[in-house]
């Protein structure tokens, strides 16, 4: 039986609150839900959970911020409710915390407690960052700590990544640990040109569950695509802008250690 989706897109509603600043603070939130509507249609064959037996689906997030004397405090609650986002084949029912975030700045220097959103460079050894409409989340939950200081800016951290795509849960992390480092120097060689250069290390360590499962998978496999995994993988990366004028000139050197990972065989 042929089948359609009808997504009716009810809304993205956006409302934002801000107090003037004073000595008691800034306080700032902002609001998103996005509902959807499932009717059926004999034209396409769709044929999800959602649409076959829920009808309707709700995603919401309300995010509060207070800033006071260098202080910065965020918290942010999600909700999900019949969603297809995570996987369009089913449904994912939970809410809670999805974010929350405690920072102090201290003149060049400032630290970061909890979830943040992060890259260094173009992202292609290291990136954190959120896209909640297509159901992507992949926050850093640890510390970070960032330090400026004329020209040179300094950057590391030290964490797990959110959205454990394995557990079907968007509260949880992977428990894999990840840590990384990033310098930034830039300067001018002449009054017209200018370089910005850059360099970042990425290290990533499996959990020793994880290690068990990749070890038993690999030991399934035949005598000659077997190989002995390693707990740490490594990435490293050299980058530079030059700038001339209006035009700019923008290059990238990524390296990467082996590490265990599915190919388009689902072998390791």
């Amino acid at each position: 039986m042929k089948q359609i989706l009808f997504l009716l897109f009810i809304g993205l509603l956006s409302s934002n609150i801000v107090a003037q600043e004073n000595d008691k603070g800034v306080f700032s939130g902002n609001f998103q839900s996005n509902v959807q509507a499932y009717d059926k249609d004999d034209k396409i064959g769709a044929n999800t959970e959602v649409y076959n037996k829920y009808k309707s689906s709700a995603d919401a997030w309300l995010q509060l911020n207070y800033d006071i004397k260098g202080y910065n405090f965020t918290l942010r609650y999600d909700m999900f409710n019949n969603s297809p986002l995570l996987n369009p084949q089913t449904v994912y029912n939970k809410q809670g915390i999805g974010f929350w975030q405690a920072s102090k700045t201290i003149g060049n220097l400032n630290i970061t407690a909890g979830y943040f959103y992060d890259q260094f460079a173009t992202g292609m050894i290291f990136r954190a960052y959120e896209d909640r409409l297509i159901g992507i989340d992949f926050a850093i939950q640890g510390l970070r700590v960032k330090y400026n200081y004329k020209n040179l800016a300094i950057k590391g951290f030290a964490g797990q990544q959110k959205g454990n795509i394995f557990s079907g849960d968007r509260f949880t992390l992977a428990p894999e640990a990840i840590k990384g480092l990033n310098l930034e120097y830039n300067f001018n060689l002449t009054n017209k040109i200018k370089i910005d250069l850059g360099t970042s290390f990425v290290n990533r360590a499996l959990d020793q569950a994880t290690m068990n499962s990749v070890v038993t998978k690999i030991n399934s496999q035949k005598l000659d695509t077997r190989f002995i995994p390693k707990y740490n993988s490594y990435s490293t990366n050299a980058y530079t802008t030059i700038g001339f004028k209006d035009l700019k000139l923008y290059g990238e050197y990524v390296y990467k250690t082996k590490e265990a990972i599915f190919n388009q065989m689902a072998i390791y």
